[in-house]
């Protein structure tokens, strides 16, 4: 994965887990990203936290597939920035005009 990847977090790679934001900060490190330019896309409550507590733009991923493990009103009670329901729909939101990211 290296070849497709600027930076790999697994578990292993940090103490806290989401909601705390250990990954992304070590993320943002290791590419020198900032927080605040960044969108950070998640299906489950604890992505949406984690970027927020990170100060990220944040997109909940809700494919209809997974109505069978999550509540979608308890994930929408995150108050994502933005809430895409396919692959199609976030490559719009990134080609979008960046002034709406």
């Amino acid at each position: 994965l290296e070849q497709y990847f600027q930076s790999i977090i697994s578990g292993d790679d940090i103490t806290k887990h989401k909601p705390d934001p250990e990954a992304f900060n070590q993320t943002f490190n290791n590419i020198s990203a900032l927080p605040e330019e960044t969108l950070i896309i998640g299906d489950a409550k604890t992505d949406i936290i984690a970027g927020k507590n990170t100060n990220t733009i944040t997109c909940l991923f809700t494919p209809s597939d997974n109505e069978m493990f999550y509540d979608f009103d308890v994930l929408r009670a995150t108050e994502p920035d933005f809430e895409i329901t396919s692959q199609k729909e976030l490559i719009r939101l990134v080609n979008s005009d960046s002034s709406t990211l």
